[in-house]
């Protein structure tokens, strides 16, 4: 199996980090694309009156931005094919469509993402890496903290 093209769900955490680095040395042997997304959680609830729900978003958007800068500098550093996007919705569900519609061949997460330690079920493993594991029709590589 070639991996030309190599999807990067980034979230900001040092988990997911990681996962970009090790993504950019394949795709730097191979050749590869790396696409690196970044996903606002929609599922959240922000629905109070302490922190209007659109500057949560903005400062969301811009966690991701701050992120995927990073990637990208790695990415010409490797001497890497790149395409960085943000996007809005369930992060398992929208990297598996992103997956889908741009024939990716392997993904790379990171095993627990940012919100890890909010639940029982992320103590074990990210519910968005579970669920990619679950669903993912092509390979995916599961990143520990460096």
């Amino acid at each position: 199996m070639a991996y030309d093209q190599i999807l990067i769900g980034i979230d900001g955490s040092e988990q997911s980090l990681n996962g970009a680095r090790q993504a950019i040395e394949l795709a730097a042997a191979v050749n590869g694309c790396i696409h690196a997304v970044y996903v606002i959680d929609t599922r959240r609830e922000y629905d109070n009156d302490i922190i209007d729900p659109d500057v949560i978003r903005s400062d969301l958007a811009s966690v991701g931005e701050d992120a995927l800068a990073r990637i990208e500098s790695a990415a010409i550093e490797h001497d890497v094919s790149f395409r960085t996007s943000i996007h809005e919705g369930k992060p398992a569900t929208v990297l598996l469509q992103y997956a889908d519609r741009n024939d990716i061949d392997a993904i790379f997460v990171g095993s627990h993402g940012r919100d890890a330690g909010r639940s029982l079920e992320r103590a074990l493993l990210g519910s968005t890496t579970d669920a990619l594991l679950r669903q993912s029709s092509v390979p995916v590589t599961v990143c520990p903290p460096k």
